[in-house]
């Protein structure tokens, strides 16, 4: 939290992050345990995204353990939980609605072929290391 508490510093980890932490994904139960610390560092306050690019980070590395514990190919395990367009308005568990889109094909299909990313699949989990294309279906 900072060394203080500022404006929006207990919004931004808890209800910000709560309405997006499902993403463009069909989940269907949600929870989230958030811990705040004081520390002697500035004070957390709204910042561009303000709580979501922290609740997308979390849910991209959930996806990433889901593929790795079930043996699928990550990009698979997003394809499959991505909100189809047929599911369209879809109410998200957090409350919100997504009333337009066709998230399979504006993210992981484009995505896939301007990376390349099955040609570095190989060579990516051979070197374990973290160089080439970032995988993340970032919902702001």
């Amino acid at each position: 939290m900072g060394a203080w508490l500022s404006n929006f510093s207990i919004y931004i980890p808890t209800l910000s992050a709560c309405r997006t932490l499902t993403g463009p994904y069909d989940i269907a139960v949600a929870g989230m345990e958030v811990r705040g610390i004081v520390t002697n560092t500035p004070a957390v306050d709204a910042f561009r995204g303000a709580g979501r690019p922290e609740a997308n980070y979390v849910l991209e590395r959930l996806m990433d353990h889901i593929a790795d514990v079930i043996g699928m190919d990550r990009v698979g395990v997003r394809q499959v939980n991505l909100i189809k367009p047929e599911q369209i308005p879809y109410k998200m568990v957090e409350g919100g609605t997504v009333d337009s889109g066709d998230m399979p094909a504006c993210w992981l299909r484009r995505w896939r072929r301007q990376t390349g990313w099955d040609l570095m699949r190989g060579v990516r989990s051979v070197q374990n290391k973290v160089n080439g294309a970032v995988l993340g279906c970032p919902c702001i």
